[in-house]
């Protein structure tokens, strides 16, 4: 299918993939190469959030469903019936686009999401859910601020730093993982994403974003074993990248620039720069942090003054050494990930790491 510029996270192709139903956006990458800003700001957009919803374990009943569907479908919908929020291809539309319709599903996730964490701030058993929780990243952008689903997600994420003592590290950094999950299609809300950036006070939202960076200097934080396939099988990606994807969806929405300054201000590209050493041998991560720069270089007012601290911090040799491990994808680029495609496909850091080459040349 055509890449299309309109759809930032167009999901709800579904497949099975390691007895799980995996979620996937419905665009083509074919277009990627091309180093115009237009291609370059589509594939952003297609790419942002092709990562996260295949978190959950899912029973026999949901998965033969959901294949039958062929995409048809979302988990929010009851099993037979269309998807309210899908485009003409089965995909999953942008949480923030024009006439966006909640339905009865979304909205019981939301209630029961939010009450239960206003019970519980720190209830694992509610954020680990695909259904109860992380794909309040999908809702409609208007409902979720209006009812308390955005509080409730940033509730999880500032609470992660707070954890009873008896919890562990790990699920510690898995409680914040699937904050920032749910927090990622929001960020790339074009009505969500003045409300998260501003979370707290003006740019407290952005800000925080980096802070959470600068919180987790350790690579590879989040630990998962074959017996938790709902962890296990995203092991690719990082607590880093989860987090950089969404200053990725800030900044593309930043008209002003004004979050990209208070982004690089908060220490940014030092903190990209720390991702691309320390998880250099993870693509994933590379491919986040090469799309929020380029995102920062293609439309801030002061995309030369960063061009310059970014040569004086030597991204183009950091950004180099990490494109070549991972040209092509590594780990087993080529295993399926979502939709008939592999994870080289959906998250390729080579070609985000040339169009960063280009942009600081």
């Amino acid at each position: 299918m055509a890449l299309r510029s309109c759809c930032v996270c167009c999901w709800a192709a579904a497949v099975l993939l390691s007895g799980h139903v995996q979620l996937s956006a419905s665009q083509s990458l074919d277009s990627v190469p091309s180093c115009t800003e237009d291609a370059h700001t589509s594939f952003l957009q297609a790419q942002v959030s092709l990562r996260k919803f295949h978190l959950a374990s899912w029973s026999d009943t949901q998965a033969s469903v959901f294949a039958s569907t062929l995409g048809l479908q979302t988990p929010m919908d009851p099993p037979g019936a269309p998807c309210v929020n899908c485009d003409q291809n089965g995909a999953y539309r942008q949480p923030g686009r024009d006439n966006c319709t909640v339905i009865d599903n979304e909205r019981a996730m939301v209630q029961h999401a939010t009450e239960g964490l206003k019970l519980n701030p720190f209830d694992t058993s509610i954020t680990e859910s695909n259904e109860g929780f992380v794909l309040m990243a999908l809702v409609c952008s208007d409902y979720l601020i209006e009812h308390g689903g955005l509080d409730a997600i940033f509730g999880v994420i500032t609470h992660a730093y707070q954890m009873p003592p008896q919890i562990s590290k790990n699920e510690r950094n898995w409680f914040e993982f699937r904050g920032w999950q749910a927090l990622s299609d929001q960020s790339n809300s074009k009505k969500a994403a003045p409300f998260i950036a501003n979370y707290g006070g003006t740019n407290k939202g952005i800000e925080l974003m980096v802070n959470a960076l600068k919180a987790h200097q350790e690579p590879l934080e989040l630990k998962s074993t074959p017996f938790e396939p709902g962890r296990f099988g995203i092991n690719r990606l990082t607590l880093r990248y989860e987090i950089s994807v969404n200053i990725m969806g800030i900044l593309k929405n930043d008209n002003t620039g004004e979050w990209g300054d208070a982004a690089v201000d908060a220490g940014f590209l030092e903190e990209a720069m720390h991702t691309l050493h320390v998880e250099s041998d993870h693509c994933s991560p590379l491919f986040s942090t090469c799309a929020s720069l380029n995102y920062l270089l293609l439309q801030n007012p002061h995309r030369d003054r960063y061009k310059t601290r970014l040569l004086q911090l030597g991204a183009p040799e950091l950004a180099r050494k990490s494109a070549e491990y991972c040209t092509p994808y590594k780990p087993n680029g080529d295993d399926a990930f979502m939709a008939g495609m592999n994870w080289g496909q959906i998250h390729p850091a080579d070609q985000a790491y040339g169009k960063l080459a280009l942009l600081l040349q």
